[in-house]
C-alpha cells in the first residue's frame, strides 16, 4: 500500500489533473456543506473584480460533540491581518491564474497548507471576503484542525511563520480555516 502523503499532496494531484479544463477551483472537504449560493456569489465577485484570485466567506461551525453551532465571522481581507492570523477559510474559490502564478500547495505542510497558499496569493493578487455565512464546516472531536493546541498544529504554524520570517503570535491559537 502507498503511504498517505497528506492533504496537500492529494489536493495537488486533483488540481493538476483538471488544471487545463477549468479556470476556477473550489477545495471542499467531504464533510463540509456548501450553501446553494456559495459558488454563484463567489464567481460573481471574480467576474466583477478581475484582480481577485481568492473569494472567501463567513461560515457556520457544526460540532459533532453536540455543542451549539457557531457562526464564524472572518475578517475582511487586509495583508497585515493575514500576516498575523489566517483570516481566509479553506473552502474558498481560487482562480487558476493565481495558482499558476504562485504554485500549488506546499507539500511540506501537513497543517496550515491553506494558510501558506493564501499568504503566497496575497503577494500577487487580491483576496476578497463575502461577509455572509456560505457554508457549514463540520468539526469532529479529535481532528487536528479542531485543536490548535495539538503539537502537530503548533509545529506547522511555527514552521509557516519561519518560512515568511515572521514571529508566531504568543498564543499561536490562529484559526486554520
Amino acid at each position: 500500500t502507498e503511504q498517505n502523503k497528506g492533504v496537500s499532496h492529494a489536493r495537488n494531484i486533483g488540481i493538476s489533473n483538471i488544471m487545463d479544463m477549468v479556470d476556477i477551483f473550489l477545495i471542499v472537504d467531504s464533510d463540509d456543506i456548501m450553501r446553494p449560493e456559495k459558488i454563484q456569489k463567489s464567481i460573481e465577485v471574480m467576474k466583477k473584480y478581475p484582480n481577485v484570485s481568492v473569494v472567501y466567506s463567513d461560515y457556520t461551525m457544526m460540532y459533532a460533540s453536540g455543542q451549539p453551532d457557531q457562526r464564524e465571522y472572518k475578517h475582511p481581507f487586509e495583508t497585515e491581518v493575514l500576516g498575523r492570523d489566517c483570516i481566509v477559510c479553506g473552502n474558498s474559490v481560487i482562480s487558476k491564474r493565481a495558482l499558476q502564478s504562485v504554485g500549488l500547495y506546499d507539500e511540506n505542510f501537513k497543517m496550515c497548507e491553506d494558510y501558506d497558499l493564501w499568504i503566497r496569493m496575497a503577494n500577487v493578487s487580491v483576496l476578497y471576503h463575502i461577509p455572509e455565512d456560505l457554508f457549514i464546516y463540520r468539526v469532529k472531536e479529535g481532528s487536528l484542525t479542531s485543536n490548535p493546541q495539538d503539537p502537530i498544529w503548533q509545529e506547522h504554524r511555527i514552521k509557516l511563520m519561519q518560512k515568511y520570517s515572521r514571529k508566531p503570535p504568543a498564543d499561536t491559537n490562529g484559526d486554520n480555516n
